[in-house]
């Protein structure tokens, strides 16, 4: 028998900016698909709202939520520069995120994001 951990993660785009829609949209789905599938993790619930990505994600326990927030994030970076976006700095995702293996606290944890509550555990 192998062990998982699941994590609930979220993090938004850089100043919130509404551009996860259409076409990129539908490419962060795969790209994080695809990820998933590279590491050997498996999605188990994914949102993408206009400026925020939240998602339920398996994934072996030595895998940390740090490293599969930014594996998931350089993934769906890659998408965005394929579809031409990010600002004119070369951002796209916000630097904060959220991460818990209580998945009851996602969505608390969702809106102190959301809220820019720098005390967020």
């Amino acid at each position: 028998m192998l062990h998982r951990v699941v994590y609930g993660i979220a993090w938004t785009t850089w100043r919130r900016a509404p551009c996860l829609t259409g076409p990129r949209r539908a490419g962060l789905e795969e790209a994080f698909q695809r990820e998933a599938v590279e590491h050997g993790w498996r999605l188990l619930d994914l949102r993408i709202k206009p400026d925020l990505v939240v998602l339920v994600v398996e994934a072996w326990p030595n895998h940390s939520p740090e490293l599969t927030v930014r594996r998931f994030r350089a993934a769906g970076q890659k998408t965005v520069a394929h579809h031409g976006g990010g600002s004119p700095g070369g951002k796209f995702w916000a630097k904060g995120y959220v991460a818990t293996t209580d998945l009851a606290l996602l969505d608390e944890l969702v809106a102190r994001l959301l809220a820019g509550d720098s005390e967020t555990p």
